[in-house]
């Protein structure tokens, strides 16, 4: 190599240093007032590209079971056009809703025209409530061992929903627990058709014929004669 192209490649090896420091000092970035390192992203490099993309599937890994987590919402219309609103575990204890919501899927709104919503507010409050709390196995026996209710069921709450709730007022007592026993049928909610079903039967145990006929009777405000003393 003779000296005139030695010379021309040390100049063009000084252009390219200057060329590079230009760049450099171009997209320099100032400190972050936060404290953060920041990037000027001319460190794109396929093992930095490949960190970035496992770091965005697990973001979106997480977001995916965020999706799953939600709760799928329903609501039922009742026969006064009210609505209540409930997550698809709950409705699931109605083998009527079941039944509608596997037909379609995409239906939210379920329509039970045989309920009105002063029996429904009890329903979906038992329906919520054993969402979550699992039914006793044989909750409602098959042969009474007492007159007394809760003797014979062992679910407390169960109890007092019935005796509390659904027939707190002596006037309206039996007219709200017949109503609910057409309506856990109509609904298909066997559990609570039992309970209910055995409240009567409780009400009516060891009595005589003329004595039920009036225990039975919407004419007659409710007396529990059966009721436990504590």
């Amino acid at each position: 190599m003779n000296l005139e192209t030695k010379t021309e490649t040390k100049q063009l090896d000084n252009l390219v240093a200057v060329q590079s420091v230009t760049i450099d000092e171009k997209f320099a970035l100032p400190p972050s007032p936060f404290g953060l390192e920041l990037s000027n992203g001319l460190d794109d490099t396929p093992e930095k590209r490949n960190e970035e993309t496992k770091d965005n599937d697990g973001i979106e890994d997480l977001k995916g079971l965020d999706e799953d987590d939600e709760e799928e919402s329903y609501k039922f219309v009742t026969s006064d056009n009210k609505t209540f609103e409930l997550e698809k575990e709950a409705v699931k204890l109605s083998k009527l809703a079941d039944t509608m919501i596997e037909g379609d899927v995409n239906e939210k709104t379920l329509p039970m025209p045989n309920v009105h919503s002063s029996i429904m507010e009890h329903i979906v409050k038992y329906l919520k409530y054993h969402a979550v709390n699992l039914i006793p196995e044989n909750n409602s026996p098959d042969k009474l061992t007492s007159n007394v209710f809760s003797k014979n069921i062992k679910c407390d709450w169960d109890v007092n929903l019935i005796e509390n709730d659904v027939m707190g007022d002596k006037n309206t007592a039996k007219e709200n627990l017949y109503s609910l026993i057409r309506a856990s049928n109509y609904m298909d909610i066997q559990p609570l058709l039992q309970l209910a079903c055995t409240k009567v039967a409780c009400m009516i145990k060891g009595e005589s014929l003329d004595a039920i006929k009036k225990i039975i009777s919407t004419d007659e405000p409710y007396v529990d004669n059966h009721k436990e003393v504590l």
